[in-house]
């Protein structure tokens, strides 16, 4: 869900960004209290440290866009939206709001401050539908021809959100076996 917000700024001209929908459950059930608690606070946050390095790679690599290429979010959106998304993760745990919200700031600021940056499909995913957060996968790679392209299928979504992937061969048939339906021989894991 994305919500177009217009504003002014200092010089007087008009300035519209977009508050985006932190994840599919939560634009489906609505804003929790948290998040007009996390709104609170938002104002009070630090502005982040911006080198133009670090501003040019966040823009480039994690800053939501339109399909024209227009910036959908500023360096402190991306980091807003991904401490919002950590502090609605701690929420399901038994933590005080308070201990949440505190969560929340010193995630942003620990990001702001460039002293703690997550992985890349954190910055991507955090506060989206997709909701990947991880960066690694080890996918199990079957025996048949159908399990070996599931997992060359699956590979292609993970990587499509940011993820890498790793294999385990474990259940592939070693060199020389005997293939019944081919009566042939197994190439084995390491022809892979």
């Amino acid at each position: 869900m994305v919500t177009e917000i217009r504003s002014r700024d200092a010089k007087g001209e008009e300035r519209v960004s977009y508050k985006v929908g932190f994840a599919k459950e939560l634009s489906e059930r609505g804003r929790t209290s948290l998040d007009k608690q996390i709104d609170k606070r938002i104002s009070k946050l630090p502005d982040s440290y911006e080198t133009p390095l670090s501003r040019d790679v966040l823009n480039d690599r994690y800053v939501k866009r339109t399909s024209t290429g227009k910036l959908l979010e500023t360096q402190k959106d991306v980091y807003v939206r991904v401490a919002r998304v950590l502090a609605h993760a701690d929420a399901q745990y038994d933590l005080s709001q308070k201990q949440v919200l505190d969560n929340f700031v010193t995630n942003y600021t620990l990001m702001a401050r460039k002293l703690f940056m997550p992985n890349s499909p954190t910055l991507m995913n955090g506060g989206y539908p997709n909701g990947q957060l991880s960066a690694c996968f080890v996918l199990p790679v079957g025996d048949s021809i159908a399990e070996i392209l599931d997992a060359v299928k699956k590979t292609g979504v993970i990587h499509k959100s940011g993820g890498g992937t790793g294999f385990n061969f474990g259940r592939i048939r070693p060199a020389d076996y005997f293939v019944s339906t081919t009566y042939g021989k197994a190439s084995g894991p390491l022809s892979f």
